[in-house]
């Protein structure tokens, strides 16, 4: 279905910032880990944006970096929205503070996605922030499993505080990490990342995909008049 897109807004720029879950790393086997950029969520959510919204220039940059901490995260974030200027930032980062720190690290990731999010929205930025998928406790990396569904309600909690948008990635996955989570017990499988797609294309769909009068004052672009389909 072709949806038309609001002629005022040219290009649309989102951009992905995290860690490996965001970089595009799978595991196809336990001790592998593999980094492919065409399985990233990012390169497959901008197929799903420009199939949709045909009349407008949607970017998606990956500006995820595998093995990165929260705070590591953090430093590089000013240099990463000043560099690339989006409109709105897809903000997935933690999991290897998890992995290593499981439940003591809860709190240092909740303070450095708060940090994430002033530094986006002074610059009127528009933040989507995600819940972690979930993690299999057998797999090598899958250390933080027990611990995803803690910083999951506080990653909801602060989306609320903050006036982010939620994207419910471990509710989309339907709280499993069958089908989705590969070999290592963290990495998402190829199809992993199609799903964590579909989940962030559905909330860009919720937030922006409706009449422009419905936006006013919401956030600063809208991205097309059409119906939901």
């Amino acid at each position: 279905m072709h949806v038309e897109a609001i002629p005022q807004l040219a290009k649309t720029k989102f951009l992905a910032f995290g860690d490996s879950l965001t970089a595009g790393t799978t595991s196809p086997a336990p001790s592998i880990l593999t980094l492919n950029v065409a399985d990233s969520y990012p390169t497959k959510l901008l197929a799903l944006l420009s199939q949709r919204y045909q009349d407008q220039t949607i970017v998606v940059k990956n500006a995820g970096r595998a093995g990165e901490t929260i705070d590591e995260g953090l430093s590089r974030l000013s240099g990463v929205l000043d560099a690339n200027d989006p409109q709105v930032l897809l903000l997935l980062e933690g999991a290897n503070d998890l992995n290593t720190g499981m439940g003591d690290a809860i709190s240092t990731i909740i303070h450095g996605l708060e940090d994430m999010i002033g530094k986006a929205e002074r610059r009127n930025i528009t933040v989507f922030l995600a819940t972690f998928p979930p993690q299999n406790p057998a797999g090598n990396r899958g250390n933080g499993a027990n611990y995803v569904p803690e910083l999951n309600q506080e990653i909801r909690a602060l989306a609320a505080d903050e006036g982010a948008i939620l994207v419910d990635l471990y509710a989309g996955f339907g709280g499993t990490w069958v089908g989705y989570i590969g070999e290592d017990g963290l990495h998402p499988t190829p199809q992993g990342y199609d799903r964590m797609a579909e989940i962030w294309r559905d909330k860009i769909q919720e937030v922006y995909d409706r009449p422009v009068p419905a936006l006013e004052g919401l956030a600063p672009m809208q991205l097309t008049r059409g119906p939901l389909r």
